[in-house]
């Protein structure tokens, strides 16, 4: 369930950046077909991005300067390449593929996930021994949702290195996202025999338990995921396993207990921002503790992530039970404005899914309310 936050990737993506970079010198000789390439992959990202994958001593200083006045730097990469000679980064090092990896994992970053898939698979054909390059394909092809393609990617990984957690977790996930919890299990547990702490296998274990429908099993590893996700930052551990945090979040909403729901939720979209699923629920546990224009906020915060009718269904009804809970003075000229606005979120809802049953009920109770004004 990892894209942005696919377990270790973060740490894999900088590995490839800024590790590839180790050791390097820059000289000045005639540029080779390959690096070529890289600098042209290079040269594509934002400028902040190469400015934070790069060691300013190990940078050429054409691209240094390019960096630094934030001009457009594929085309003149283009020009370099042209000409033929520029300072360029060396290594001892085997370095096949690397420039295909970063531009990769540049385009998993901000989810495209098609491209990555592309830039990936041709460091792997330069280099099929290298295991950050098919972690990274594994997880871009389960961003995309192949998890065929995933699954068999993660089991490659494993005849290159065994002992790749993410081999495993990988295959966890995919298996999980097939429903297929026996088999998820089973290579969440694998990884936990290679890396006991890792925070990523208990939340897979915790989640393929809560979809079988053992609550109380699923709850002690999604808590045991929030104990070894722990960092130490700033004087204080900090929970940073997000997928742990959602799970619970469903987990105890299926309990109704709202108030704890809430704040997994919350935290797990605090941590995923882009995990617009928790974000609805968040709104979703609001709405049942009757706190509705705060569920109203979250709901139009969603909005800005996907337009569908169910959130704008959810609206128009969150505006209809807050004018029935509002006892305030001047309660018709409140309840006219509440009226009107669920209307208009009932109507947009319509307007995506013309026979969407529970807009149409709500537009009904709007007349009556509004008839009775």
């Amino acid at each position: 369930m990892k894209i942005s936050s696919y377990p270790c990737l973060q740490f894999i993506t900088l590995l490839l950046a800024g590790g590839m970079m180790t050791g390097c010198a820059a000289t000045v000789k005639k540029v080779p077909k390959l690096v070529k390439e890289e600098v042209v992959g290079i040269a594509k990202l934002p400028v902040d991005v190469a400015k934070s994958m790069t060691n300013v001593k190990q940078v050429p200083e054409l691209f240094k300067s390019l960096y630094e006045i934030g001009t457009k730097p594929v085309e003149m990469a283009m020009t370099v390449v042209n000409v033929g000679e520029e300072p360029i980064f060396t290594s001892t090092g085997d370095r096949r593929g690397k420039g295909y990896a970063s531009e990769g994992s540049y385009y998993l970053s901000v989810n495209n996930h098609e491209k990555a898939i592309e830039y990936f698979e041709k460091a792997v054909r330069q280099n099929p021994l290298s295991s950050e390059a098919l972690t990274l394909l594994g997880w871009a092809y389960f961003g995309k949702g192949d998890y065929e393609s995933a699954s068999k990617t993660f089991g490659d990984l494993v005849l290159v290195d065994p002992k790749v957690v993410d081999a495993y977790t990988g295959r966890g996930w995919a298996n999980f996202k097939k429903s297929d919890w026996a088999q998820a299990i089973n290579y969440f547990e694998q990884a936990l025999s290679i890396d006991s702490n890792s925070s990523d296998a208990y939340a897979g274990l915790g989640w393929c338990y809560f979809r079988k429908g053992e609550v109380e099993i699923a709850e002690k590893y999604l808590q045991r995921a929030l104990v070894k996700g722990m960092r130490y930052q700033r004087g204080v551990h900090v929970k940073t396993e997000p997928e742990a945090h959602r799970a619970l979040g469903y987990l105890n909403f299926s309990r109704q207990d709202f108030g704890k729901a809430l704040k997994e939720f919350r935290m797990a979209t605090r941590l995923k921002p882009q995990w617009n699923d928790a974000r609805i629920k968040w709104a979703d546990c609001l709405f049942s503790l009757k706190r509705y224009q705060e569920a109203i906020g979250i709901y139009k915060q969603a909005l800005k992530y996907e337009r569908n009718a169910e959130i704008y269904d959810k609206i128009g009804w969150s505006y209809l039970y807050w004018d029935n809970d509002k006892t305030a003075k001047g309660k018709n000229k409140t309840s006219r404005r509440r009226m009107k606005a669920a209307r208009v979120m009932f109507n947009k809802a319509l307007a995506l899914t013309p026979s969407y049953k529970s807009s149409l009920t709500g537009l009904e109770q709007v007349d009556q309310k509004t008839n009775s004004l």
